[in-house]
């Protein structure tokens, strides 16, 4: 009979857990959509400013549906780290 009440403490432990881990990956999910959903209202040179061009936007959608941003990020990242190089080997 004391396994029933030690599993009902610990489901009650483990649960507002697992729902707040729920909750941050679905608001995860709403701002990488709402930050992507902006880059794509940005025009070319401004993107072009934050090492980007409207490709990235495409394939970043199309690699990673659920979190295109991280893709845009990488790419921007690896684009700035060659431009600084080819201008400290100037």
């Amino acid at each position: 009979m004391p396994l029933i009440p030690a599993t009902l403490a610990s489901v009650l432990v483990f649960l507002p857990a697992a729902v707040r881990r729920g909750l941050a990956a679905i608001d995860g999910w709403h701002r990488a959509r709402r930050d992507y959903r902006i880059l794509c209202e940005m025009d070319d040179n401004l993107l072009h400013d934050l090492g980007l061009t409207r490709s990235d936007l495409w394939d970043a959608m199309a690699r990673h549906r659920d979190d295109p941003t991280s893709i845009v990020a990488t790419r921007a990242d690896e684009r700035r780290a060659a431009r600084e190089h080819a201008e400290a080997s100037r």
